[in-house]
């Protein structure tokens, strides 16, 4: 791993940092895995071994993890991981059942749980850190507007089952050491949005969320995206969030090529554009770095774009470098989307494609060598 950090990690103003004397500033190269999708499994375990995953992961540079999981999987932990009534015979096709027990003959006997720590064991071999996300609480792709996952108190949104399985998470963390940090929440979105109402109701809910991650777990960091499918924390400035929990709290936000940025690229060109992207996400996220009396790290969780066209897609290209190189001049920590070429069920659809994967549909190649190149050049310190 790049500059092996001593666990726990926590903040210093707008750092991470590890436990070592001195400490030494630790920064997330992470990219993202989902373990969040019907199936209650990580994904590409009809491919690969967790070992083989896991080694993949670091022999692309990456040093941290953000694997994404679902209150449901918690709350199913005991259920059979694969085989007759599991949630994979269910959804999977039958092929990917065959071949998960070929490639992973032990998951036959294995429950949920243990396949999602067995995953979690193989990245700790990698010394790979784990930023264990919740991602939803009823297990599917996150996220539509309407899915019912995407507010607290939404109809699959119970807040005391996030809770409970935000607190069952964090007791895991304490037999996984390589898990330094809990993300509270993904892509929060309050519809219809009500901008005042809907920040009042993120302080209080995601408060809750991290004083029960930390009273059960206080060494973990907590990370927190804000409203708008964690497109703005602007209202931070104006909240003091949870000030009795000292140096544990980083901040996140996601961006993507797409609404109204994306017609921008041609219209004005890339420098304006760019210019105009870069400013977005420091003025409503980024600026957490140097809040005055309370700095506090900056996660950009996620960003990508499709990987099989790349550089070809002028617009993808134009918002790619103008990410890239923001990171790389910032040292910013970040998360690309993602690791999976495949899912086994994504809305709908059995061994389903994915474009922003770096790895192919069958998980034995790199997708695209010169975009890892670009990841691979934005690690370096």
């Amino acid at each position: 791993m790049m500059n092996k950090p001593d666990f726990p990690l926590s903040t210093r103003g707008s750092q991470i940092i590890d436990a070592s004397s001195p400490a030494k500033v630790i920064r997330w190269i992470c990219v993202n895995y989902v373990a969040s999708l019907e199936t209650l499994l990580p994904e590409g375990l009809s491919h690969l071994t967790p070992d083989e995953l896991a080694a993949t992961i670091t022999s692309l540079g990456f040093n941290c993890v953000r694997l994404t999981w679902s209150i449901e999987m918690l709350q199913k932990g005991h259920m059979n991981a694969v085989g007759p009534g599991s949630a994979f015979s269910k959804y999977a096709s039958e092929t990917a059942q065959a071949d998960i027990i070929r490639v992973n003959p032990w998951i036959a006997q294995a429950t949920v749980l243990q396949c999602l720590e067995r995953v979690i064991d193989a990245l700790a071999r990698q010394d790979l850190m784990i930023i264990a996300d919740n991602h939803v609480s009823k297990a599917a792709w996150c996220s539509s507007v309407n899915d019912g996952n995407r507010w607290f108190g939404d109809s699959c949104f119970p807040v005391d089952e996030w809770l409970a399985g935000l607190r069952q998470m964090a007791c895991i963390a304490k037999r996984h050491p390589n898990i330094v940090a809990i993300g509270l929440r993904n892509e929060l979105l309050k519809l219809p949005i009500h901008h005042g109402l809907s920040h009042t109701d993120w302080v209080h809910h995601m408060s809750l969320g991290a004083r029960a991650v930390h009273a059960e777990n206080s060494t973990l960091l907590l990370v927190a995206g804000g409203n708008f499918a964690a497109g703005n924390l602007g209202f931070i400035r104006s909240h003091h969030f949870v000030p009795e929990i000292k140096d544990r709290v980083v901040f996140e936000s996601h961006i993507y090529n797409g609404g109204y940025v994306d017609p921008l690229w041609k219209r004005l060109g890339y420098k304006w554009t760019s210019r105009y992207l870069v400013n977005l996400i420091e003025n409503r996220n980024g600026f957490v770095r140097s809040l005055k009396t309370r700095p506090a790290p900056y996660f950009l969780g996620e960003f990508g774009l499709n990987c099989q066209v790349y550089p070809r897609a002028a617009n993808d290209a134009m918002f790619f470098r103008a990410v890239t190189d923001w990171i790389r001049k910032e040292q910013i920590n970040f998360g690309f989307w993602c690791i999976c070429g495949s899912y086994a069920y994504r809305e709908g659809q059995q061994d389903r494609n994915e474009d922003f994967g770096l790895l192919t549909a069958d998980y034995k190649q790199v997708r695209n060598p010169e975009l890892v190149k670009v990841l691979q050049d934005i690690a370096k310190p």
